[in-house]
């Protein structure tokens, strides 16, 4: 073969592939509103009854978008939204009742919450700069990280399913010590994988 044929197949190669790269985009991005289309319908779905829930489409595309279109951190993100806040509005603007948000009352009798957001995520040095925000798109993404800490936390014990530690440590459990509402959490999951 010819320098200039090898050069033609090359050039000929090259514009094949570019060619299905650019045909295959308009799948992912298809994928990805879907995505967050299918979550924004389980918002009413699976949204505490007789509060104002978060905008579902906002919420969905939050979600998928925190977890960039991977199916299961969406599912594990739904479930802690819902178990945490129900979904509720309020909760997600860290307006809360008297009992949300791991309320606690002060020396001085002033009524604190440890809480933020969808997610009720308590202060750490990984969210510390966001802490606060009731944009629903850094909740997801500081939610989605805690998640990935918590499964990394307990990769090392084999004796616990990933979401069950997660789930644990998530509650400030560690790994190892159950707790009455993992069970629940790991029910919900299963329905949402399915929604999803």
């Amino acid at each position: 073969m010819t320098p200039s044929n090898r050069v033609g197949w090359v050039t000929l190669l090259f514009l094949a592939a570019l060619g299905l790269s650019l045909a295959l985009c308009p799948v992912a991005r298809a994928d990805y509103s879907r995505l967050a289309e299918r979550v924004a319908e389980l918002v009413p779905r699976f949204g505490a009854r007789g509060v104002e829930l978060v905008e579902p489409v906002e919420f969905g595309v939050a979600v998928a978008q925190a977890c960039n279109q991977e199916r299961e951190c969406v599912a594990r993100l739904l479930t802690m939204a819902v178990m945490e806040s129900g979904l509720s509005a309020a909760v997600s603007r860290s307006e809360y009742r008297y009992h949300q948000g791991d309320a606690y009352t002060d020396r001085q009798g002033v009524r604190r919450h440890k809480a933020w957001g969808t997610y009720q995520l308590h202060q750490n040095r990984r969210n510390a700069d966001v802490w606060g925000e009731d944009d629903l798109l850094v909740q997801a993404r500081a939610a989605r990280l805690a998640q990935a800490g918590a499964v990394v936390e307990c990769r090392g014990f084999r004796s616990v399913l990933p979401e069950v530690g997660m789930w644990r440590v998530l509650s400030g459990r560690g790994c190892l010590a159950p707790y009455s509402g993992e069970v629940a959490r790991m029910e919900l999951l299963v329905k949402i994988r399915r929604a999803l």
